[in-house]
Parts: C-alpha cells; sequence; structure tokens
C-alpha cells in the first residue's frame, strides 16, 4: 500500500525489497501457526471443522467439541449398521429421521475415527491419537461395523433395490469354493437363477427350486404342537440357570446401591437438617459414599439388557417358530433376509452333487427346537425324556444373538415338569 515510483530502477529495487520482507514476515507467522497446530493436534484437540454430528461450543471460556441431535441419528446408524441392517435400509431410515443422506456419505461416515475418539491427521506424520473431544461410539463398535465394511464390494449399497425372487442370493454359498452365490434372470424364459460366483464352477439352480429346497429346510426348525409347552418351560429353565450367577450378582449390587444411598442421605440429614456434622467430615463421607455409588453403577451396567419378560419373550420366539416357512414365504426381501440370518448366522452352503444343503451354525433356539421335532412324546414306559436329548450349548449371552453349532446330542440332566406342579 506503499506508493512507489517503478519508472526507474531505484523504484522497482525498493518494491521488490518490501515484497521480500512481506513474504519473509508471511512465512515467519506460517511457521508459528503450524507449531500452535502441532502442537494442539498432538494434545488430542481437534484443529479443523468437525465432522457431521458435531457442534463447536464454548464453555468457561474453553473451546469444546460435543455431539449435536444429528450426530446422535448418526449413532443409530453405527448401531443399525453392527446389527446387520443394509446402508440402503440404513439411508432410508436416516432420511425418515430428517437427515438427508446417499451411499457415498455414509460409507465415509462409518470409516471416520473421529467419530469413536480418535484424531488421524497429516500433520501426525501417520500416527492417530486420543482426541478430547466428546466420542460418538466407541472403539468396539467401530471395529465391528468396519469389519462388516470390508465384507462388502464397493460402497455396500446396491445400486438397484433387492430383488424379492432372489432373496438367498450371498447367503448361500458353494459347497466345493466356498464362495457366495448371486442370481439373475434368464429374460427369454422370465426365469431366475442362482448361480456359484467362481468362473467355472457351473453351479446354477433353478430360484423356484432353490426356495422350495429351503422351506423343507425352515421345516425341520418349525415348532411342532406337541413340543411348544415342554419347550416353553425347556427355555426358560436353561435361561434362568445360564444366567443365575449374573440375576444374583445383580440383586447383591442392588442391595449394596440401597445401602450406600442410605448412607448418603443420613450425612445429609445430619448437615443439612440437624447440623450435628461438620462441613469437613460431611465432604470427607460424601466424597467417599459417592465413589462406592458411581462404582457400583459402573458395575451394573454390565448387567443391562436382560430380558425383562422373559415367558412372553419365549412365547412370542415359539410362535414365530411355529409357521417359518409361512412366515418367509410370505415377507418382503428385507425381512427374508433378517429371518435367514437369525436362524443360521454363517449361511448355508448347496451341494450341487446331493442337491442339499450343508449347515455349519444354527441359532441355539432353533437347534433345540430341530432336536425336539425329533423326538417321540413318550417312551414305552409313559416317560417323557425331551428335555434329555436337547443339546443347547448357548452363550451366556442370554437367548440372543448366542447360537451354537449342531454337533451331537450332550443329555443335560433335566427333565420336564408341569408348571402347576
Amino acid at each position: 500500500t506503499q506508493p512507489t515510483d517503478t519508472s526507474n530502477p531505484s523504484g522497482v529495487l525498493h518494491q521488490n525489497m518490501q515484497l521480500l520482507f512481506s513474504e519473509f514476515d508471511n512465512q515467519l507467522r506460517r511457521q508459528r501457526a503450524i507449531a500452535g497446530m502441532k502442537e494442539k493436534i498432538n494434545l488430542g484437540i481437534c484443529i479443523s471443522k468437525p465432522p457431521q454430528g458435531y457442534d463447536i461450543v464454548r464453555r468457561n471460556g474453553q473451546r469444546m467439541i460435543v455431539v449435536n441431535e444429528v450426530g446422535k441419528k448418526i449413532r443409530k446408524a453405527f448401531t443399525w449398521k453392527a446389527e446387520g441392517m443394509k446402508n440402503e435400509e440404513i439411508i432410508t431410515k436416516l432420511k425418515a429421521m430428517g437427515i438427508p443422506m446417499y451411499k457415498q456419505q455414509l460409507t465415509k461416515i462409518f470409516k471416520k475415527t473421529f467419530y469413536c475418539g480418535v484424531l488421524n491427521h497429516s500433520m501426525l506424520e501417520g500416527r492417530v491419537i486420543e482426541g478430547t473431544h466428546e466420542k460418538l461410539i466407541s472403539k468396539e463398535l467401530f471395529l465391528k461395523v468396519n469389519n462388516i465394511n470390508t465384507q462388502s464390494f464397493g460402497y455396500g449399497v446396491p445400486h438397484k433395490k433387492e430383488d424379492g425372487n432372489i432373496p438367498l442370493k450371498v447367503f448361500i454359498k458353494c459347497d466345493d469354493c466356498y464362495e457366495s452365490f448371486t442370481g439373475y434372470i434368464v429374460k427369454a424364459k422370465g426365469l431366475y437363477y442362482y448361480k456359484c460366483r467362481t468362473n467355472g464352477c457351473k453351479c446354477n439352480r433353478n430360484a423356484d427350486k432353490m426356495h422350495k429346497l429351503f422351506i423343507s429346510l425352515l421345516e425341520k426348525y418349525t415348532v411342532k404342537s406337541e413340543v411348544i409347552s415342554p419347550l416353553q418351560y425347556q427355555l426358560e429353565y436353561l435361561y434362568q440357570q445360564q444366567n443365575k450367577e449374573s440375576i444374583e450378582q445383580e440383586l447383591t449390587l442392588k442391595k449394596s446401591l440401597t445401602e450406600v444411598q442410605k448412607n448418603i442421605d443420613n450425612i445429609e440429614e445430619s448437615y443439612f437438617i440437624k447440623k450435628e456434622m461438620p462441613r469437613e467430615t460431611y465432604d470427607k463421607f460424601l466424597i467417599k459414599y459417592q465413589s462406592e455409588k458411581n462404582n457400583i453403577l459402573k458395575e451394573m451396567e454390565s448387567y443391562q439388557g436382560k430380558i425383562s419378560n422373559l415367558e412372553n419373550y419365549i412365547t412370542n420366539s415359539l410362535t414365530l417358530s411355529s409357521k417359518l416357512s409361512v412366515v418367509w414365504s410370505s415377507s418382503p426381501v428385507g425381512i427374508k433376509e433378517k429371518l435367514q440370518k437369525l436362524i443360521f448366522p454363517e449361511g448355508i452352503y448347496y451341494n450341487k452333487q446331493n442337491e442339499a444343503f450343508r449347515i455349519e451354525r444354527v441359532n441355539s433356539i432353533f437347534a433345540a427346537i430341530a432336536i425336539a421335532t425329533q423326538q417321540t412324546p413318550e417312551n414305552k414306559k409313559g416317560t417323557n425324556h425331551f428335555s434329555d436329548d436337547l443339546s443347547l450349548k448357548a452363550d451366556r449371552t442370554g437367548l440372543e444373538p448366542a447360537t451354537s453349532a449342531v454337533t451331537g446330542r450332550h443329555s443335560n440332566q433335566l427333565n420336564y415338569r408341569s408348571k402347576k406342579t
């Protein structure tokens, strides 16, 4: 902005010197700014604009990055993805909640480490550090979601809507090469087919025949009316036995929490109402009891999520199990896929030589149903050994989603008795 006469060599030299010193000053400013940015990011402070779902706020003069209402909805998207929901369905749900989303944007969100509290920046030169901002999800959930993404192609979202004529694609795998099946239509005949993705495998199958074969498989896991009552009792008993230790521990923690809360109420009464306790003593005991209370509450979190109404839950499950083939046949493709995954979590294998399915893993409840449907109600002496033949190797996580491979029958030393007795 300083006037300079550039009509002579002296003026040109003077202007060049001014520009040179200005550039030098800018370089010094840049060096100091970058040093400050590196120092902040090494402390876990985000120096750039946070991603979607976060707001920058100031509290007590401090700059903080917190989760906003959009972030809470994005958190649900991570949970849905971890539960096996497809990106297309997640996008539809988010749009219904007022969050516009497209497939590439959703995939980028799932891959951002920022949401699990980890900073990744070019200034860190390949390192990742723990951020000071509020976490949207846990690291465990982030890793689970991204493990699902690595198993899919591209953005994991089909460009076309799922075809209800071929709901078993990807779910069924070839028993020879272990590759998933895909589906296609022969337009000249108007017929759908499944085929193995491996070139040269030549494992093709008419879709209608494959569906009939799958329905026959579902019939093996359908509850028969004569075993509903004993199976109801058996599953309730099994759940109580497997979670007996957890239930007892939870009751103990609740009792301890009641005692600690009672102690807090007593010291508050002594200090605020009766004026019998000095402030120093009150603060000392309050810190102690609050610490105990927080530890108990933290430990109780691991026992949350238990089935509150076990009897109704099992009744509804058995009702569904009594008409599996009908539910599968009459449901839209999204429900079919969820039902398939619920019963056979790892999919099934098709053997083209035998024209039959091979199963490696079955949900523990349906494994019990399959065994129950093969038993006769009574032996020659009139004794019911239904529960002796059940092989329920369910995990201690409860009824769902614990699964078990059906590898054989093992007696669990339980006999069925009517609830009335």
